[in-house]
């Protein structure tokens, strides 16, 4: 059967465009020295999956798969008429020109289930005497479904009428902006012979060079389905000459293992031009119908909740993680991009599932990878039952190369699994504890990342658990070197205990000091007794520029890697002295933050940051994406993409530009529903 397209297609008319590709495609069906060509396919480590980890289910090839690829199925009509491609291409006639990943995985001893196939859905076929490509589905020809439009009616309560204004008012600009970049790059005489490839259920749509998420329009090939999106194709990437450092990352087409070129390739989309049109227009409608407003979800006239001044008078720290107008006052400091710290979570937390025991007991029989804070490098394959007994027992923990106990961090945990099939006890506890749960669930009326619909790849935003022991005794040594997230996050200290004993605890203050932490948060310690767990340097995004320079300055004799970033690369931690220097040089000054056991820290996207554990820290973080913050995610995700290939940060698994779209529909769901535009 063939899978549920986002548009419907009408396949009777076909443009003299479309009719000229069947064309030839066709010719090279017939042409031998086209087969052998392709069974010189660039190799694997050049496949863009549209799965994000790639294929994971591999099989092997049974005799009624080999079957059922020299043959096509029953329910396609013989009489000519077109129809879409129903399957992946190596489950068709061996004739018909595969697609790049269809043909990668088309070997002897394997299938593999679990990857998508780029003309399924796609490409359209006749039968006259044998089977031919017919061109692709146009986007003219397509009737658009509710999929890319607002609803008339909504029963969602999960985002009120007031919350889906806020949200239109923070990110419509955003989206009408990137609409205007869209629509600039096509032609008019272009718009007529658009292509519409409806996104598959589970994938996500990746640049074959770039490796970032797809918006919307891309250019594709014909032959062998190979992508490139509109940003590569703007910064012309696409090299004609014999320039190998430019070209290096394209891969060559089936036909004539040639480089591709934008002059071969056909303009192509996802979500129909019609529908682009309409949500633009909606929206543009809405906003002069409807004047801006400061701050419409929260009551203006609540009183504060109760809360302390941190960081010299420049944050806020909220004292009751559960009081009804954190929200109010969490937004006035949220929309200048400055963290917020949340105190007393461990009240609502149970507490016996987030210490060591528990963790040596049910999930220390596996191995993982630690990373020795010391030096930064990942050891493979480390027993976890040996990190457990080394949390809080200092003499218990694995001894490095000189003898000296090591400083582990396990990280990221678990690395690939959902937290909540993984550990969903855990997972309850945490979700429930978590303040401002309009952020911070998975479903929060504020967090953007809700709105994607079922059928596309959700990102992977948490919870996560970091874990690590204290490095108390090295003062410029980090457990999380300066980076910047490009979403929200919330991390919180579960479980804090002394790195050294009581033995350290003096060691301990004198860090708070040596960190620049200020008097306010040093009394927490010295005059109500609580457990320091961490120091934090925040600094804001606005900033990011300077301590870029600054960076580059300060290891100008290091050998770095071209497309490489002194912050996105996440190698250096900024000491005592050159915080000194950077405000003396740039007048940059961060926060220093305090976190405590119980301690939940809000960072704005965007925001570098730093992180030193004091003690044994156990930490879940979980990411979100706000309305406020939403061209911060979208400035960062253009900065990834320009990173190298090899770069951990480099892939979108965000896909910002689709949660913008879906949010702006379902807020434009409300307000249909409330009003008639």
């Amino acid at each position: 059967d063939q899978k549920k397209s986002c548009a419907e297609f009408s396949t009777e008319s076909i443009t003299d465009s479309s009719q000229e590709i069947a064309t030839s495609i066709n010719d090279e069906i017939s042409d031998d020295s086209h087969s052998q060509a392709s069974t010189k396919m660039c190799p694997p480590i050049k496949i863009s999956f549209k799965h994000p980890s790639g294929p994971r289910v591999i099989k092997a090839k049974s005799s009624a798969v080999e079957k059922r690829r020299k043959s096509m199925p029953k329910s396609l009509p013989k009489d000519g008429s077109l129809s879409l491609q129903p399957d992946r291409c190596n489950q068709l006639v061996k004739y018909l020109p595969r697609c790049i990943d269809c043909k990668t995985f088309e070997c002897e001893d394997f299938d593999i289930q679990d990857y998508c196939c780029r003309f399924q859905n796609f490409r359209l076929l006749s039968y006259a005497g044998k089977w031919n490509v017919g061109g692709f589905c146009l986007d003219k020809n397509c009737v658009i479904n509710e999929t890319w439009l607002p609803r008339k009616i909504t029963n969602s309560r999960r985002c009120d009428r007031i919350t889906a204004k806020y949200i239109l008012q923070c990110t419509g600009n955003a989206f009408l902006k990137i609409v205007d970049q869209e629509l600039q790059a096509i032609k008019e005489k272009d718009k007529e012979s658009i292509y519409i490839k409806p996104s598959a259920d589970g994938y996500r749509e990746l640049c074959d060079v770039c490796k970032t998420s797809i918006f919307n329009f891309h250019w594709t090939c014909k032959y062998c389905g190979f992508t490139v999106c509109k940003e590569c194709v703007q910064e012309s990437n696409i090299q004609n000459s014999d320039n190998i450092l430019n070209c290096i990352s394209w891969l060559k087409c089936g036909k004539n293992q040639k480089l591709h070129t934008i002059e071969k390739l056909i303009l192509t989309e996802i979500i129909p031009l019609k529908a682009i049109h309409k949500l633009q227009s909606m929206l543009s409608t809405y906003n002069k119908r409807t004047p801006s407003t400061t701050s419409p979800v929260f009551d203006a006239e609540s009183s504060d909740p109760p809360f302390q001044n941190i960081c010299d008078g420049k944050l806020i720290l909220l004292t009751d993680p559960d009081h009804s107008s954190n929200i109010s006052l969490f937004h006035k400091k949220w929309i200048n991009n400055e963290p917020v710290i949340v105190s007393g979570v461990q009240q609502n937390i149970n507490q016996t599932i987030w210490k060591p025991s528990y963790f040596i007991k049910n999930f220390a029989t596996a191995t993982c990878d630690v990373i020795d804070c010391k030096t930064g490098a990942v050891i493979t394959n480390f027993q976890k039952d040996k990190f457990w007994l080394g949390f809080d027992e200092y003499q218990a923990r694995p001894k490095m190369e000189n003898e000296s106990a090591a400083i582990l961090k396990l990280k990221d945990w678990p690395p690939l699994a959902d937290f909540r099939d993984i550990f969903p006890d855990g997972y309850n506890d945490i979700m429930s504890a978590f303040p401002l749960p309009e952020l911070t669930r998975r479903n929060g009326s504020l967090n953007l990342a809700a709105n994607l619909p079922s059928n596309c790849i959700k990102p992977d935003l948490g919870p996560k658990m970091y874990t690590a022991y204290g490095s108390g005794a090295f003062p410029d040594s980090a457990t999380t070197n300066l980076h910047i997230d490009m979403s929200d996050a919330i991390n919180t200290m579960l479980y804090v205990s002394w790195a050294f004993n009581d033995d350290g605890k003096g060691l301990i203050l004198e860090d708070l000091d040596y960190e620049d932490c200020d008097e306010s948060q040093i009394k927490r310690v010295t005059e109500h007794g609580e457990v320091p767990g961490a120091i934090w340097h925040i600094y804001s995004p606005e900033d990011v520029g300077k301590i870029r320079i600054f960076l580059e300055k300060a290891y100008s004799n290091q050998r770095r890697f071209p497309q490489s970033d002194p912050i996105h690369d996440q190698c250096y931690y900024i000491t005592r002295d050159q915080r000194k220097n950077l405000y003396e040089e740039y007048n940059v000054k961060g926060w220093a933050i305090l976190q405590c056991l119980g301690d939940a820290i809000f960072i704005p996207a965007g925001a570098p940051h730093q992180v030193r554990n004091l003690n044994n820290c156990i930490k879940i973080a979980e990411d979100f994406i706000s309305p406020e913050h939403i061209n911060q995610c979208l400035k960062l995700t253009e900065e990834f993409r320009k990173l190298s290939d090899l770069h951990n940060n480099h892939e979108d698994k965000l896909q910002i530009k689709n949660i913008l779209y879906h949010s702006i529909k379902e807020a434009l769901s409300k307000e249909r529903t409330a009003s008639n535009i």
